[in-house]
């Protein structure tokens, strides 16, 4: 019998049209994986009535009627709570043990923020659990991934988790932004592009190793010039990828998702759905 990749999976949508893809892609990996699917909607306590316990039951039971009807899960599996959505989700992701939060980019009163707000901000900050973005409507499975590192350490854990929910049943390939200070003090910047170019891919085939991870000679390595978000969006759109995957810290702003600037930008800019991985979490090493 083969591991499934992934046991738990938990669902976290506001219920509305926002989070319809993320809702989609959530059953479609449970099914491929054979993982159980969780789904947890948050309620606003501003949505609740003061001094009427009565109403605030018949909120919840409500909607988790709702849940009940629109994902034929079991009444275990379906998860209603009050209260700020971010700690909500992090606080009942290891209870279930989840291997994966899937969540998408919500605007609702539920979880109730853009893509970079309040909920996915501390969501991203304190959760130990891989959390994937759907930004996409969902048309077919994921097959090209491409997974971003700064080479530090940190690094290790996205590609980590790439291998172990994807192995070899996605075209994956690793990608790194450099700069070069000095390009415009050398005669030729082409040339010393390249070769920078060049010393980068040695380091993270190096790097690929150290870790152990298979096909550590083979995977499509892509070190690029230029600013990561820009350039990630760039290979996104220009080679159909479905997923781009990064890591929470790192020894750059391109790695710390949310606490950086230019990691922020990767989550805005690209236009695929994304998978974050945090550094310390149940999956790194």
């Amino acid at each position: 019998m083969s591991i499934s990749p992934a046991n738990e999976i938990l669902l976290a949508t506001d219920l509305t049209s926002r989070c319809d893809a993320a809702a989609e892609r959530a059953q479609e990996l449970a099914k491929k994986w054979n993982a159980k699917l969780h789904v947890l909607t948050v309620l606003s306590p501003t949505l609740l009535m003061d001094d009427d316990d009565e109403a605030d039951r018949a909120l919840v039971i409500e909607t988790r009627t709702r849940i009940r009807d629109s994902f034929s899960i079991a009444e275990d599996h379906i998860h209603v709570l009050i209260g700020p959505a971010d700690s909500a989700i992090v606080s009942v992701a290891p209870q279930l043990g989840a291997d994966l939060i899937v969540t998408g980019p919500s605007g609702g009163e539920f979880l109730g923020q853009t893509l970079l707000g309040g909920t996915v901000k501390g969501l991203m900050r304190t959760t130990r659990v891989p959390v994937l973005l759907v930004k996409r409507p969902v048309v077919r499975a994921y097959r090209r991934v491409v997974v971003a590192t700064d080479l530090s350490d940190a690094s290790r854990a996205p590609i980590e988790v790439v291998m172990r929910l994807f192995g070899g049943r996605v075209s994956t390939s690793v990608f790194h932004a450099f700069s070069t200070p000095f390009r415009m003090f050398v005669d030729d910047p082409g040339a010393y592009e390249a070769g920078v170019r060049e010393g980068v891919t040695l380091e993270i085939r190096d790097a690929l190793k150290a870790w152990s991870i298979s096909d550590a000679e083979t995977l499509p390595v892509i070190a690029d010039w230029g600013d990561a978000a820009t350039k990630l969006s760039e290979l996104a759109e220009k080679h159909d990828i479905d997923l781009v995957v990064t890591g929470t810290h790192g020894r750059s702003g391109i790695m710390s998702v949310l606490l950086g600037s230019v990691a922020g930008a990767i989550i805005e800019t690209v236009g695929c759905d994304v998978l974050v991985v945090p550094s310390h979490g149940a999956w790194s090493a």
